[in-house]
């Protein structure tokens, strides 16, 4: 919001013609997220403002910007270089307005201002263009500051106020900063963001992109965040656009027709005969004769045909199908005859145009009836697979069987269910003969690779025949086929699985290292697999150094003897390099499971404890069969020293740095927390140190308010006789009297003044106008009354 309030304590006093600051002047516009080419942002912030009635004096100006302090203007080559290639911009880009700085720092009565943050700004970074006035621009003398002087997009809601004064003459304004939007409209983090006031000081948030908070010549062609639309071919379309400082636009389009071409209300009607995308432009001519445009792109969708999956053949005495009023691709229309009756023609118009569909015509025939077909074998074995009779035909005719199932050589009847399918009852012809199945005993299993017996060429019950393959192969098991002789259909062909029992190779887990003179293991009379047997030698002898091969006989003739080579070694001692002295609560070095020297084995403790100062022992013990000894390690941890701070008490806005930490002559690295100090409230700040051998210090900021009086009474009576700020660093107190004459001044300011002026004349009761220079903290203006007790 902007504030009226110290105009109007001036109306209070005086009897002087009355003038809200909306007269003086009103800051309209704030560029609070700036562009930026290659250098910081806080050097390319803008602020618009409007002169009133009266021309200003940029000699008495001063702004108090939500971040940073004013640093005064300037206006040299530099400056004189960046308005010369704004104004080259300007004339490139159409318009005829000019960008000016003020002569002899004055700002004529009317006069739109732009205030750029920096005189060091990128004019490739914020785009002025086409202006059609003229613009007076100031530029802030800074060379030093590059962080932001307002606060970019927060989600967390924040008010930041700007304040402009010349003299007496006071404007400001509020925004949220939660509440900057992106180029789509809404609350986000983007450059451009841009904050617009109204005159009595209600905002409202835009983003322009890299733009300037100047208004330009720009049209909009209607497409909204879209560039482009779609229609069917030769359909109509509605075009709404429009524009900011045109005087007159106009339509074009390499094809198809409009409405009203120069109207941004019109209608376009696409040629029929144009397929793919037509690109529509709308031109608008600025007062400076200066033009712009926007296009939309028309995507032009072909007319569709609909499609429908309905069946087009049917019974008469069937059911009928209604007709879809929507097809398959999704076209809605009415059908002409609208129900099926008999065979013919049926035409499918759509609803509507918006749908680019086409009327279609479907073929549909309604047949009388439907013989049944069937593909089953009809000549059966009476001891074979007897297949169960179909319901269904392989044309799709469902109904039942006389008899039901096939048990003998005869006829069977199939009649449809119902004369909705068309279909005719039919009489198939089945024969079913006998059949003999030969029987063998069964041969095997045998060993592989092992000499096999012949087949037999008559079964068990005097079947004769042969057989595929003709011999037995041991070197896998195998399949045998035999097939009769006789060339009877009914003849069973029989199989015999023969199984071939591999050559097993036993399988042990290997028997490790042992050490000399240990306890051995026991041999196991069993593999892994399964395989039972004897060992030769039975037992394992650790009383000699050196390897021994184990042979395994099986059991079983069809597995392989296999061999295990066992080495006796004598004991080694474990090396290791390990840190053993520590820092309390450091990060410990992790205990190797295996040694500098192959050893591998177990800690205990598993892992090094730097919790508790101390001396601590860990045993490393080696696994089983490695002829290794045990190790012991003796760890040190010192204990953790303490870190303290002195705390401070300041004002608030006061400027403190964090304390330099040193401990045993050198400074300590750390991190703290909070990583930045800010003097609005009282605050404990942590210091965690990177050297593990020392502790967590705290620093603690208690901030005084500080409170600037507003009054006191010089009447001798020992009691509020001066304006006390003890509580502050000043480096200078300037006041002013009503009429905006400056009556006191002191540098170093602490409890001096007693209500006299510079010339020890004594100030009558009234309130009066300060401006106050701190040494730590941002300039302030306000007001303070003396009261004489008259």
């Amino acid at each position: 919001m902007k504030f009226k309030m110290l105009k109007w304590v001036f109306i209070c006093f005086t009897l002087l013609s009355v003038k809200s600051f909306s007269q003086c002047f009103e800051i309209e516009s704030i560029l609070v997220d700036a562009c930026a080419v290659s250098g910081p942002e806080g050097k390319n912030e803008m602020v618009r403002f409007k002169v009133g009635a009266t021309a200003l004096n940029t000699s008495n100006m001063s702004v108090t910007w939500p971040s940073n302090s004013w640093q005064g203007l300037i206006q040299n080559s530099t400056t004189a270089s960046s308005v010369s290639q704004l104004n080259a911009e300007v004339v490139s880009s159409g318009g005829c307005g000019t960008i000016i700085e003020p002569t002899g720092g004055i700002l004529p009565a009317n006069a739109t201002v732009v205030l750029v943050t920096s005189h060091q700004f990128e004019v490739a970074a914020n785009y002025f263009g086409a202006i059609t006035e003229d613009i007076y621009i100031l530029f802030q003398n800074n060379s030093t500051v590059t962080s932001g002087h307002f606060v970019n997009y927060n989600a967390t809601p924040g008010l930041r106020t700007l304040s402009i004064s010349f003299g007496s003459c006071l404007d400001s304004v509020t925004y949220d900063r939660s509440l900057l939007v992106n180029a789509l409209g809404v609350p986000g983090s983007a450059d451009g963001a841009t904050v617009n006031f109204s005159p009595s000081g209600t905002a409202t948030y835009a983003n322009y992109g890299c733009q300037a908070p100047v208004e330009v010549i720009s049209v909009d062609a209607g497409g909204g965040n879209t560039s482009s639309v779609l229609a069917c071919q030769g359909s109509t379309i509605s075009l709404s656009g429009s524009g900011i400082g045109v005087q007159s636009v106009i339509w074009s389009a390499s094809s198809g027709t409009f409405s009203n071409n120069s109207s941004y209300t019109s209608t376009y009607t696409l040629d029929p005969s144009v397929t793919g995308s037509v690109v529509l432009t709308l031109t608008g001519t600025g007062s400076c004769s200066n033009t712009v445009f926007d296009t939309i792109t028309i995507n032009i969708s072909p007319n569709v045909t609909p499609t429908f999956s309905f069946d087009t053949t049917l019974c008469s005495n069937g059911t009928i199908p209604t007709l879809p009023t929507t097809s398959d691709n999704g076209i809605t229309g009415t059908w002409n005859p609208s129900i099926i009756t008999t065979s013919g023609t049926y035409d499918f118009i759509p609803d509507n145009a918006s749908q680019c569909g086409s009327p279609i015509s479907i073929s549909i025939t309604v047949s009388s009836s439907i013989t049944p077909t069937f593909s089953f074998d009809t000549t059966l074995c009476s001891n074979g697979t007897i297949p169960t009779l179909p319901t269904t035909s392989d044309n799709g005719i469902t109904g039942t069987w006389n008899p039901s199932t096939i048990t003998t050589t005869g006829t069977y009847d199939f009649i449809p269910d119902n004369a909705s399918q068309c279909g005719s009852p039919i009489s198939i012809s089945i024969t079913v003969s006998s059949s003999i199945t030969p029987t063998f005993t069964q041969i095997g299993p045998l060993c592989q690779n092992s000499t096999a017996p012949s087949l037999p060429t008559t079964s068990d019950n005097g079947v004769v025949g042969t057989w595929s393959p003709a011999s037995i192969d041991t070197s896998a098991s195998g399949t045998f086929t035999y097939t009769f002789t006789s060339n009877s259909t009914c003849d069973v062909v029989v199989t015999m699985d023969i199984v071939i029992t591999p050559q097993v190779t036993p399988t042990f887990t290997q028997i490790g290292t042992l050490c000399q003179n240990s306890t051995a293991p026991v041999l196991p009379t069993t593999s892994d697999n399964g395989v039972v047997g004897v060992w030769s030698p039975a037992t394992i002898d650790t009383s000699v150094l050196g390897t021994v091969t184990y042979t395994f006989t099986p059991s079983t003739t069809c597995d392989v003897t296999v061999t295990m080579d066992v080495t006796i070694a004598s004991e080694t001692l474990p090396t290791f390099a390990i840190t053993s002295t520590y820092c309390q609560n450091e990060v410990a070095s992790a205990l190797p499971t295996t040694s500098d020297n192959g050893i591998v084995g177990t800690w205990l403790p598993a892992s090094i404890d730097t919790s508790v100062s101390g001396v601590t022992t860990y045993e490393f013990t080696p696994n089983a069969g490695q002829c290794a000894s045990s190790y012991t390690l003796t760890v040190s941890v010192d204990p953790t020293q303490s870190i303290s701070f002195d705390g401070v008490d300041v004002c608030s806005g006061s400027v403190v740095d964090f304390p330099t930490v040193t401990a045993e002559g050198y400074t300590l690295t750390g991190t703290w927390s909070p990583s930045v100090i800010t003097t609005t409230t009282s605050s404990t700040y942590t210091f965690t140190p990177s050297d593990s051998c020392y502790g967590v210090g705290t620093f603690e900021i208690v901030v005084n308010g500080c409170t600037i009086p507003k009054g006191f009474s010089p009447n001798g009576d020992g009691n509020n006789d001066t304006w006390d700020l003890s509580s502050f660093n000043i480096k200078k107190v300037e006041v002013f009297n009503r009429y905006g004459l400056k009556v006191y001044s002191k540098r170093n300011y602490v409890n001096e003044w007693g209500g006299k002026s510079d010339n020890g004349d004594e100030l009558p009761t009234g309130t009066y106008y300060y401006m106050i220079d701190f040494e730590d903290r941002p300039s302030v203006t306000g007001w303070v009354y003396i009261n004489r007790g008259e």
